[in-house]
């Protein structure tokens, strides 16, 4: 054998999902397995380079423009031919054609949409800030539109509230908000469901919205949930990103995320997060857990005492000196990829995580910076909290 050949014992791939534009495209496709494998799944608009292969290879995956309403695959990789194979899949999301999309830049807009009297939209809906009347709000919508195909955009400083919307259930791909002067989701009240991503980008912008208050029907997010709080400041001035939101209040029958949740913020945004609370119904996120950002109000982990699965990393860096535990996750069973933990000055107790880093575990554990810094091998040991020093 040569002792220079990569070894893969496991099935990996190099992706697990691709967000493509309606114009389609050409993505690359890594699969790494010393076997035998097989690639089903393809349809007439998404196909590969091969449907199988022995040994590690590299995919060319097309997907096909599109002139209709968003869509998505899913790919199935096989490996082994012996029971029980290995498998991995790829999920393949295609844009739905810009034709279908509906944007409204003024108030104008709003009344003018609202003659169709649409109950769907194959395309996405975009609320954004143009010439003319300022959107203030979407009453005249009167409730009607009840399925969103593609996403729903808001970037409107001058937006107070989401009422008129109060007939949607589903938004079949993203829900996406950057600017707006809402306190809150009322509104939003009849959402169970978001097929994509949720995701709130804010850039000194959306100061006013305080909770989630309004989506208390929404139960699942197909992929990510992001908040990004940017801020500008200086000697002379400051900017703040979402310095009213205090915690979750308001997601209580939110149960799955299917991809990541990432929280992420620059100084003087989000000051006034102070915890988990809204999310005691979630039991799952299918990818990574990530906090990067300053959290000075953040004193645990209340709210995630039903969370049992993290299927990737869990990550934990920024500032935050007053984060006391990680104790309140006692419902945590599995995490699928590293731990890394940094930056939390006040945590001395890591004993949640000695379940977690047995054996069978594959990842990483990696605590610095903290009040103690225990290795995977003190935690494992019993030597997983210390108290703090007078």
């Amino acid at each position: 054998d040569d002792p220079n050949k990569p070894d893969y014992p496991d099935l990996e791939l190099s992706a697990t999902e691709f967000s493509v534009d309606a114009s389609g495209g050409e993505n690359e496709l890594g699969i790494y397995y010393n076997s035998s494998w097989t690639l089903t799944g393809t349809t007439d608009w998404c196909t590969a380079s091969a449907t199988r292969g022995k040994g590690p290879d590299t995919l060319i995956i097309t997907v096909s423009p599109n002139t209709g309403a968003a869509r998505t695959t899913t790919l199935t990789i096989t490996a082994g031919t012996r029971t029980p194979t290995q498998t991995q899949t790829l999920t393949v999301t295609q844009a739905n054609s810009p034709d279908l999309d509906i944007i409204l830049y003024t108030m104008e807009d709003v009344k003018e949409f609202a003659k169709t009297g649409k109950k769907k939209i194959a395309g996405s809906l975009k609320i954004v800030r143009g010439g003319g009347t300022e959107i203030t709000t979407l009453t005249h919508l009167n409730n009607q539109l009840e399925e969103i195909e593609g996403d729903l955009i808001i970037d409107c400083g001058s937006l107070k509230n989401l009422d008129g919307l109060y007939g949607l259930k589903r938004i079949g791909g993203s829900l996406k908000l950057s600017n707006g002067s809402m306190p809150d989701w009322e509104g939003l009240n009849n959402l169970t469901s978001i097929g994509g991503s949720f995701k709130i980008d804010a850039y000194n912008s959306l100061n006013d919205l305080s909770s989630f208050e309004g989506l208390e029907s929404l139960t699942s997010i197909g992929s990510d949930f992001v908040i990004e709080a940017s801020s500008d400041y200086s000697y002379n001035y400051k900017f703040y990103s979402l310095n009213s939101l205090t915690s979750f209040q308001g997601l209580n029958k939110l149960s799955t995320i299917g991809g990541s949740f990432k929280i992420s913020a620059k100084m003087y945004s989000l000051e006034n997060f102070s915890s988990f609370e809204g999310l005691e119904s979630l039991t799952s996120i299918g990818s990574d857990f990530v906090i990067s950002a300053s959290l000075e109000s953040l004193t645990s982990f209340q709210g995630l005492s039903s969370l049992s699965t993290i299927g990737g990393s869990f990550k934990i860096s920024g500032n935050i000196g007053n984060l006391s535990s990680f104790d309140a996750m006692t419902s945590l069973k599995t995490i699928s990829g590293d731990i890394t933990i940094n930056y939390c000055s006040e945590v001395y107790d890591f004993c949640i995580f000695k379940p977690l880093i047995g054996s069978s575990y594959q990842g990483t554990f990696v605590v610095s910076n903290c009040g103690y810094n225990p290795t995977k091998y003190q935690v494992l040991n019993g030597e997983c909290s210390k108290q703090p020093e007078e």
